[in-house]
């Protein structure tokens, strides 16, 4: 999947969530079997095993309730679904500067002072929002 869909560090918001993706990188390296790697090393936070224990859930077979509803999910729909997921995670953390930049722009603006380095900042980023709002349509 990482080599795939190149996801990265930068895909995750919280240094926890960067540092654990690293971790099962270096652990998928050294061993068929990364995440049992994982769980017996002791240098692991409270908080990245947790985190570890829901990758584990999720990537378990799903509960055979969904056969009554006749669900089946090809390689080729998986392949689509994990970049729209990505692209709305790069929107997410998008958006949340932007309205960093919104509120500091508004300060400003009752200071009545003017930062153009914001303004930049805000145009380049609503830009990307859209390029990546485009990119999830195709």
């Amino acid at each position: 999947i990482v080599k795939t869909f190149r996801i990265t560090e930068d895909h995750f918001e919280s240094e926890v969530c960067k540092s654990l993706f690293a971790r099962i990188i270096d652990a998928q390296e050294q061993s068929e079997d990364p995440l049992t790697l994982l769980f017996e090393d002791e240098t692991l936070t409270d908080e990245e095993i947790n985190l570890l224990r829901i990758v584990k859930l999720s990537l378990r077979e799903p509960s055979s309730s969904w056969d009554k509803f006749d669900v089946t999910v090809s390689p080729e729909q998986f392949e689509k679904v994990i970049p729209d997921y990505l692209r709305t995670i790069q929107i997410r953390k998008v958006v949340r500067r932007l309205g960093e930049v919104e509120k500091q722009i508004q300060q400003n603006d009752e200071q009545g002072t003017l930062d153009v380095s914001l303004l930049e900042e805000y145009s380049k980023l609503d830009y990307q929002r859209r390029s990546i709002e485009e990119q999830r349509g195709k």
